[in-house]
């Protein structure tokens, strides 16, 4: 199964399903992850309330614009 493929599927689960999946995966990750390895950054519980907020639509077009301001180089503007 392809990243496109299964995002697919977990963006078709309701909004509960998915915080379970990702909590779930989340435990996963901590368990084998040692606590000296794992990035210093914002706690998965604190994202939370972020999931759902931006549809997928929305996403695609913030990713696409990124892209085109990380093109262009050498731009102190971007």
């Amino acid at each position: 199964m392809t990243y496109t493929e299964l995002k697919s599927q977990v963006m078709r689960l309701p909004l509960r399903e998915r915080r379970l999946l990702f909590e779930s995966l989340k435990q996963s990750l901590q368990d084998i992850a040692p606590e000296a390895e794992r990035p210093r950054s914002a706690a998965g519980k604190d994202l939370m309330e972020f999931v759902g907020v931006i549809s997928p639509e929305d996403a695609q077009e913030m990713r696409e614009a990124i892209e085109r301001g990380c093109e262009q180089e050498g731009d102190p503007g971007v």
